[in-house]
Formats: C-alpha cells, structure tokens, sequence
C-alpha cells in the first residue's frame, strides 16, 4: 500500500514537472558563421580600424610587396586576430605557368615571418582563378586552402561550405556569388560597383545575410579598402557601416571567424 501511494504522488506531479519543463526550455537562437575579408593594403588602415573598433576578426588578402611595406602594422594586425593571407595579382589563365605562380608564392611565404610565426595558410588570385599549376603548387608548398569562385565549373553556386579539393592535401574556400538584375559576380564591392549603387547592394547584403541565417550556412564578405573608404564619394563605406549594424541588430549569434578557420571548422566534416 505504501508504494502505491508513492505511485500515485509521482503520477500526480508528473503533469507539473511537464510544464516545468516546457516553461524553462529555451529555444535555440538563431547563428551565423561570419568571414570578412580585406583585400589589398592600398588604404586598409581605417577599414581593419573599425572592425577592430567592434571585435571583429578578418582575413586581410595581400601580396608580397604589400606584406613588406606593412610588416609592423601587419605584426599588429595579426596580434589582433586577424589572418593574413597571399594574393596573386590578376587573374590566373590557362597560360600562367608554373614558374610564374611558384615565384609569386615563394616571395609570399618568405615574407610572412616578419609579421607572424605561422606559414601562410591561404591563397587566391583576382576573380577567385587557378589552374591545374596552381593546384600543384599548393601541394607542394603545403598551403592549407585555396579560394575558389563558387561559379567556377568545378564547383556549385549554391556552395557555401569550405571541402577537401578531391586527389589533394587542400581544402576550396568557395567565395559565394551575387546574382541581381541578371548580372553576376563575387559577393564584395568591387564586383558590385558599376552594376548596383552601394545602397542597392546593402540591401542586397541585407537579404543575403537574413537567407544564409535560414540555411544555416557560413557567410563571406568582401571589402576592398581602394574603394571602400571613409569619405568615398559612391556611398560603399557607408554600406560597410550599415552592414556591420545590420550585423549587430540580427536577433542571431554571429560569429566572426577568419578564412582558415572556416576551413578547420568545415573541410574535415
């Protein structure tokens, strides 16, 4: 009899531990996983100024002769969280050979160790192009990521996700693409500039930001500082401003992350 009463108790209770339970479970918010990327030192100062003014990371693109002609500050960038990776400048065609790539590459390595004690991780060239020498080299010079347009052939536009590059030891970073008014192109400003106005493209941010949030995918960003700078004339600086309060107005958890470690985060899964 002594049980069946303890029985009756637990059963009687069991209606208000559910509620209990229901009232104190909090649903999961919403996250994005969130690249800027700075590309080219040509007036970068206030652009990595004012992320830095809002604790965020990013991956700032560079060649060679820009990493020696801004070793201390780029010392800081780095100290700061920053990743700073290697840029060929123009586009790689069937034609650029190896040498030309290799050259280019090595001069990169060889002047990382001015501002950092890690090897470079990543490299791309304009427009996001490579060829079968660059895939190469790559592996040879143990680079751990290559970024990739995402309309490229190879790959898909709707690729948002780091990979394995299959038959080699690097990873495709896949830099997403903005379709508008029938026109392409890589998700930054300069691709941007000349189709849309700064402000169409904020918004177009805007949606691309909210979109990604649903999907649950990572987001890369673009800026080039030559064009996006305080007091320019076309309206893309304060673009920038808008999309990083947008950013910060998003009833989401974004975190900011660099290039690489988008790469550790998504190509082993």
């Amino acid at each position: 009899m002594r049980y069946l009463k303890i029985i009756v108790a637990m059963l009687a209770l069991f209606p208000v531990l559910l509620a209990s339970s229901a009232c104190s479970h909090v649903p999961e918010k919403a996250q994005l996983i969130m690249n800027i990327q700075v590309t080219g030192a040509d007036n970068f100062k206030p652009m990595l100024d004012e992320l830095n003014s809002r604790n965020v990371i990013s991956t700032v693109w560079l060649n060679a002769e820009e990493m020696l002609e801004n070793t201390q500050y780029l010392a800081e960038v780095a100290e700061q969280g920053h990743e700073i990776a290697g840029k060929f400048d123009g586009q790689i065609t069937e034609e650029t050979s190896y040498a030309e790539q290799k050259e280019v590459l090595l001069a990169i390595l060889e002047a990382a160790p001015g501002f950092t004690a890690n090897q470079i991780a990543g490299f791309r060239a304009t427009r996001f192009t490579a060829n079968e020498y660059t895939y190469q080299l790559l592996d040879e010079l143990k680079l751990t990521y290559l970024e990739r347009s995402a309309r490229d052939e190879l790959f898909s536009v709707f690729t948002f996700k780091p990979y394995m590059f299959e038959g080699h030891d690097f990873a495709i970073l896949p830099m997403p693409i903005r379709c508008a008014f029938g026109e392409s192109g890589s998700l930054c400003d300069t691709s941007a500039r000349g189709k849309l106005t700064a402000d169409q493209f904020t918004q177009y941010i805007y949606a691309t930001i909210d979109n990604n949030i649903k999907l649950n995918e990572p987001l890369i960003l673009e800026w080039h500082p030559a064009v996006t700078y305080p007091g320019d004339p076309e309206g893309w600086w304060q673009a920038f401003i808008d999309i990083l309060d947008y950013l910060e107005t998003l009833d989401a958890d974004v975190e900011y992350v660099t290039a690489i470690e988008l790469v550790d985060r998504y190509a082993g899964e």
